[in-house]
């Protein structure tokens, strides 16, 4: 019983003294990739977008591997966007390609009747 009390106590004293740390931070000391944020009174340094909620008094980030999975879907869904807008221009650019060299054949054409 001692123990778990122990136990307590010291974890306790480690999330206060996070929770310490993460208040004294300053603007100009928050490590790039990550925002300070405020949930009620308590100033947390979490990675940009993490999502934070509050569940029965106690804060909770998001975990790291949810977080990872849901970057990496919007990173697909923007590359993917990406791919098809690239796509798109090539078929522009080749489009233009042939209207060019049509131009030219054209005033090939012109500078010869003359």
């Amino acid at each position: 019983m001692k123990n778990i009390f122990f136990i307590i106590c010291l974890l306790s004293c480690m999330v206060f003294t996070l929770l310490a740390s993460a208040q004294d931070y300053d603007e100009n000391q928050i490590p790039p990739g990550m925002e300070l944020i405020e949930v009620g009174t308590t100033r947390l340094v979490v990675p940009e977008d993490a999502e934070v909620r509050e569940e029965a008094g106690v804060i909770v980030v998001e975990s790291i591997d949810k977080y990872v999975a849901r970057n990496i879907a919007a990173i697909k869904t923007q590359v993917l966007t990406i791919e098809t807008h690239q796509q798109e221009l090539d078929e522009q650019i080749e489009q233009l390609k042939k209207i060019v060299d049509e131009m030219q054949k054209d005033e090939t054409f012109l500078k010869e009747q003359q």
